[in-house]
């Protein structure tokens, strides 16, 4: 029986988590970097900034004190957005509890190393002196998958997996977050896991610029096409079972993000096509759009590894240097002359 839960970041997706992981009778404590996050959902049992009108059970407490929150947990949940994952950890790592298990739901990569966020959580516990390198990895899980956090909250069917080099860890976190209206699979392909819920995220701008643009659904189609088989050069790049991004996390994640009104990429992307600038756009959205810190990720990694990724150096373009998409699709539309496969 799971004691107790720590949710770190109370934006939708951990809410959303927090709300479940209760309704299983497991408490559940959220760490919200603002206090007056926490204490308004302590008050009104709902997070009004982040998922209004959704309510959160009373075995959620929310906090603003970081030791406070993870010091007697079994499991620590990361839902932070990931250019904060490192300085975050740094300040949990300190008060966990002996044997805590770290389960990262954030998708994203970090610019300069390219580290996945299992890979930043197993160096910050073996910087902390308490763990190997291989202990760290069989305490870190990560959950990804088509999981739109309003759509989940709001009781619709839905799926993700978890992954885990530990077995044990992977099927304590199915467990975990398992019920009759979401159903939770299990993976050993962590890095492909991680990397099919990043990548997504920069295709899925491109894919509202699409809908902006009103280009149509051969075109939408097509560069989705194309930019899933950069997805599956980096993951094979980096050990990743190329299967894994046929599945729910590579392709079900890809599509969902591209298509929903409810995606934040989706809507930066569109925001652009309408004229906006990326900095514009951001401020049109609520929350933060995870792609654009990937895509400068992925553009310093091809850069670097001499890796082919035309769809995503062009977003590159247009996200940090202000390129106009249309000019981006033309660049993309008369490239070399080649056959599909190669």
């Amino acid at each position: 029986m799971i004691a107790k839960v720590s949710m770190i970041g109370a934006g939708a997706w951990g809410t959303t988590l927090a709300v479940m992981i209760s309704q299983n009778r497991i408490p559940v404590k959220v760490w919200a970097y603002k206090k007056e996050t926490a204490e308004d959902i302590n008050k009104f049992r709902e997070n009004r900034e982040f998922l209004p009108g959704i309510e959160i059970p009373s075995g959620v407490y929310a906090t603003s004190d970081i030791s406070e929150a993870v010091s007697e947990s079994e499991f620590i949940i990361i839902s932070s957005p990931s250019h904060t994952v490192r300085t975050v950890l740094k300040q949990l790592i300190p008060f966990l509890k002996k044997g805590a298990k770290i389960i990262s739901v954030t998708k994203g990569i970090e610019e300069k190393t390219f580290a996945t966020i299992s890979e930043i959580i197993t160096d910050e516990l073996v910087k902390s002196g308490n763990y190997d390198c291989r202990a760290a990895k069989n305490h870190v899980a990560v959950i990804s998958g088509p999981n739109l956090a309003r759509e989940i909250a709001a009781g619709l069917p839905s799926t993700t997996v978890v992954a885990s080099e530990s077995k044990e860890l992977r099927e304590s976190v199915q467990l975990m977050l398992a019920n009759k209206r979401f159903r939770v699979y299990t993976s050993q392909d962590v890095i492909g896991l991680e990397l099919g819920g990043s990548l997504k995220n920069v295709i899925a701008i491109g894919a509202g610029i699409c809908d902006g643009l009103n280009y149509g659904d051969n075109t939408k189609s097509a560069y989705l096409t194309r930019a899933l088989r950069e997805m599956i050069r980096i993951g094979q790049f980096k050990g990743a079972n190329p299967e894994t991004f046929y599945g729910l996390s590579g392709i079900g994640d890809l599509f969902a993000t591209s298509y929903s009104k409810f995606s934040r990429n989706r809507t930066l992307g569109e925001k652009i096509a309408l004229g906006n600038t990326c900095e514009q756009a951001q401020k049109l959205i609520t929350g933060i759009a995870e792609g654009i810190h990937t895509a400068k990720a992925c553009y310093l990694f091809g850069r670097k590894e001499k890796v082919e990724l035309p769809v995503i150096n062009e977003m590159y373009g247009i996200l940090y240097e202000g390129k106009p998409p249309q000019e981006s699709v033309i660049s993309l539309m008369t490239r070399t002359l080649k056959g599909e496969m190669e």
